[in-house]
């Protein structure tokens, strides 16, 4: 379904630290990103999986508020705690979303222009 790309970051300043390749960002590859990333559901994480798990899975509650073609050709960033940057990505990634904790300490997806 998925094909995945990990890049290091001595490579490149600008290349993410996971990028995941998909036909469409959908619950279910934003699953196979948290098991890639933070590992299966019970396992043993450190604050940074906490806090990244917890970013994908409100990424994964806000897909319906959107239209389904825009998934087919979408960018979404989320970035861990310690600067890390995790991606998926559907087609050429012209729809761009980030997933960060705002002020009031909750998760928030926002769409950029």
């Amino acid at each position: 379904m998925g094909n995945t790309v990990e890049y290091q970051k001595k490579s490149s300043a600008h290349a993410p630290t996971v990028l995941l390749q998909v036909q469409e960002v959908n619950k279910r590859t934003l699953g196979k990103l948290i098991i890639k990333t933070v590992g299966h559901e019970g396992t043993e994480t450190d604050e940074e999986g906490t806090y990244l798990r917890r970013q994908i899975q409100a990424c994964i509650s806000n897909l319906e508020h959107h239209k389904p073609a825009l998934w087919k050709d979408a960018r979404v960033s989320f970035y861990g705690l310690q600067g890390h940057e995790y991606v998926i990505q559907s087609g050429g990634g012209r729809h761009r979303f980030v997933v960060f904790l705002d002020a009031k300490d909750e998760v928030t997806l926002t769409k950029r222009k």
